[in-house]
């Protein structure tokens, strides 16, 4: 009993250990967005790097998302029919129409995907989240103001160097109090017409897909399904090659 338990166990370890190691190698060859990352900020024409390969590869297709519109769609905006390992998949040119004072990718805060279509027509995809786009340069040129102005402007001065006549101060504005706004009364019929809020959803939207989660289910499946069968066979292995032992030891006995 007790070389069945030790056996068991060692056969437990070196199921863990292998599909630790399938799970190590299929993390190391994922396909991913590895440039830019989450939250970067970026402008300009961006490279956009990464990994989109495997086996029976088809096609690869990237598409950005505004995470400022959330009534918004994915929109593809490049794809390639080459596998591209640790290299560079596409460039993302964010000024399209800046010269002609129409930009078509205005600055706020987007979603990059990557989805690698197989001969099958599944797919894999990767998420890059919260990248900032900023192509806008602020004015850092002051205002002329009238206070300035004065400032700027030399104060008369005295042969002996005082000032002949000081400059008048302008008193601060009053603070002006802020009117209270009425609360308007909303009708009990007009109660049911009121707009529904937007559930946070939508802002998930995209990162999760349902053919990534059955490709999930399914790897997870076969790993469950693949572990019992070695199991049994070993078992079954075992009850033969001792059935043998068995029969060779009476054998050799008489």
């Amino acid at each position: 009993m007790r070389l069945i338990k030790r056996d068991f166990v060692l056969f437990l370890a070196l199921a863990a250990f292998s599909c630790c190691v399938v799970a190590t190698a299929y993390a190391q060859g994922a396909n991913a967005i590895t440039s830019p990352r989450d939250n970067a900020v970026v402008q300009g024409a961006v490279l956009i790097e990464g990994t989109a390969a495997g086996p029976d590869f088809l096609r690869y297709e990237l598409a950005f998302f505004k995470e400022f519109d959330p009534r918004g769609d994915w929109v593809v905006f490049a794809t390639g029919d080459q596998p591209v390992v640790d290299g560079v998949l596409t460039t993302w040119d964010t000024t399209v129409g800046r010269d002609a004072g129409a930009p078509f990718y205005l600055d706020g805060t987007y979603r990059l995907r990557l989805r690698v279509v197989r001969q099958d027509s599944n797919y894999d995809e990767g998420f890059v989240l919260g990248i900032s786009l900023s192509n806008e340069e602020p004015d850092l040129t002051p205002e002329a103001t009238p206070e300035a102005e004065a400032i700027a402007s030399p104060i008369p001065t005295s042969a002996l160097g005082l000032p002949t006549q000081l400059p008048t101060l302008t008193p601060f504005p009053s603070a002006t109090p802020r009117p209270t706004a009425a609360r308007e009364q909303t009708p009990a019929g007009d109660q049911d017409a009121a707009p529904e809020e937007d559930g946070s959803f939508l802002d998930l939207e995209g990162e999760f897909s349902l053919d990534q989660i059955k490709s999930g289910l399914c790897m997870g499946g076969g790993i469950t399904l693949g572990f019992f069968g070695a199991l049994a066979a070993y078992l079954m292995l075992r009850n033969t090659l001792r059935l043998f032992l068995s029969r060779m030891r009476s054998w050799f006995s008489r």
